[in-house]
């Protein structure tokens, strides 16, 4: 019973020698290997120019943030990315403010210049007013005048009358009767009538 026992043991012992030394020949003459040559490659892929480290750490990179998900399945934005966006929508927004702030401002501008306008109108309205009432106060003053002047004789009122402008002069004779009118005008010298005539006397 003990050498059957013995033998067993052997047996799993030297089993268990020829699987470590399977495993150590596949390390050594065929893992090892290509791991060597993966490395002098690089190396010397590195030494001739190409960027061999960095893009293998670039791509290692992407490979763990762009496939990052969250708990309902979509893509789970890396801090940069969320950085990236934050700032476009912060030019957007940018944009957007000085949009309207030169709007506004046009806005003012335009605002301003409406101002003026209403201003210059107004003034001008004003200035019509004072001309209109003088006006008025200028025929109010002719209608008493005339009375005055159509009791003078007709020298008497060609004399003072011609003292006057030819303005006050008109509105004077356009308050009198046609028969005054032409007694006065008939004194006045020929010029001076016709001139009068012509203004609308």
């Amino acid at each position: 019973m003990k050498s059957k026992g013995k033998q067993v043991v052997e047996k799993g012992n030297d089993h268990q020698t020829r699987r470590s030394q399977s495993i150590s020949w596949i390390f050594y003459y065929v893992i090892l290997p290509i791991v060597a040559t993966a490395i002098f490659a690089a190396l010397a892929l590195q030494i001739l120019g190409y960027n061999v480290i960095g893009t293998i750490g670039s791509r290692i990179g992407q490979m763990e943030g762009s496939h990052l998900l969250n708990s309902h399945g979509k893509a789970v934005a890396t801090p940069s990315s969320a950085a990236t966006v934050a700032s476009v929508q912060l030019a957007q927004k940018e944009i957007i403010i000085k949009k309207l702030d030169s709007q506004v401002a046009t806005m003012k501008q335009q605002l301003t210049q409406s101002d003026q306008r209403f201003a210059s109108t107004e003034a001008n309205l004003k200035q019509l007013q004072v001309e209109l009432k003088k006006m008025q106060n200028a025929a109010t003053s002719a209608s008493k005048e005339a009375v005055v002047y159509a009791n003078m004789s007709s020298q008497q009122a060609a004399a003072i009358l011609m003292q006057l402008s030819t303005y006050q002069q008109v509105l004077i004779l356009k308050n009198m009767s046609a028969a005054d009118q032409a007694s006065i005008l008939a004194v006045i010298p020929p010029k001076q009538a016709a001139k009068l005539l012509q203004a609308g006397a």
